[in-house]
């Protein structure tokens, strides 16, 4: 997947080259594994539902390997809304999030 002006400029803020946390969230975007890739699927069972993530547009990706959990949201003004919750059930974990259009995220969610 390549990222358009706007989400590249959004990871560019996020994590500047350089950055190490860079490469995971970009291995994520893309759809490859990381060092701290758990399956899709157990993510999704162990911390949130299925049905939650498919109406509320939210995958998460991958752990991360400093304590965090990288977490892709369909519709990133929502994120106000269910970002405390999201935290609360990651609780422990750092989350980072990321947008990704929510066609790509319902894909990847029946995909796992």
């Amino acid at each position: 997947m390549e990222l358009n002006d706007l989400e590249q400029r959004m990871l560019d803020a996020l994590f500047p080259p350089g950055d190490h946390r860079r490469d995971p969230v970009l291995a994520a975007l893309n759809g490859e594994g990381g060092l701290g890739e758990v399956p899709k699927q157990g993510l999704v069972d162990r911390y949130l539902s299925r049905q939650w993530c498919v109406e509320n547009l939210v995958l998460p990706l991958e752990l991360l390997p400093d304590d965090g959990v990288l977490i892709a949201i369909g519709n990133f003004s929502y994120l106000a809304t269910i970002g405390d919750f999201i935290r609360q059930r990651f609780q422990g974990l750092k989350c980072q999030f990321v947008e990704m259009p929510a066609d790509e995220l319902l894909r990847r969610l029946d995909a796992s």
